[in-house]
């Protein structure tokens, strides 16, 4: 068998046990209480994850987040809260996007290991690189783009 052959062959095993991956029991935090946060809480209440805290800016993205499921909602903006929240299974951060790279950064700095990066990741060359960089020590960074 070609060795690219083999390569599809292993991508399509890893889909197919998707359906035995239990995610009732992760812990996810999402960074951002506007539409994409509100879209990934959805999602993740599609998906069975009760364990979800969302870290909002303002006072007013708590309460519709509050309104609408039955996750811890902190306020008060990230570099409040991020330093004192315990290692996550995910973290997404679904920020406007010039805070998408210092909110990476800080998710790095206290601990977080799995990252999920909404839009861009970053609009400056530079930043993109050092998200490599993160990658190559061992974060594990996905970028939506």
């Amino acid at each position: 068998m070609p060795n690219n052959l083999k390569k599809i062959n292993q991508k399509y095993d890893k889909l197919k046990r998707i359906q035995s991956y239990s995610s009732e029991n992760k812990s996810v935090l999402i960074i951002g209480g506007g539409y994409m946060g509100k879209e990934y809480s959805h999602a993740l209440e599609k998906l069975g994850i009760s364990d979800v805290t969302i870290i909002t800016k303002s006072q007013k993205q708590s309460s519709d987040f509050s309104e609408k499921f039955d996750y811890t909602v902190l306020d008060g903006g990230f570099e409040k809260h991020l330093p004192n929240m315990k290692q996550k299974d995910l973290v997404i951060i679904s920020t406007p996007t010039e805070l998408l790279m210092p909110v990476t950064k800080l998710s790095i700095e206290t601990g977080q290991t799995k990252i999920l990066i909404e839009k861009p990741g970053s609009l400056f060359y530079k930043e993109l690189i050092l998200i490599i960089s993160f990658r190559k020590a061992g974060i594990k960074l996905i970028l939506i783009i």
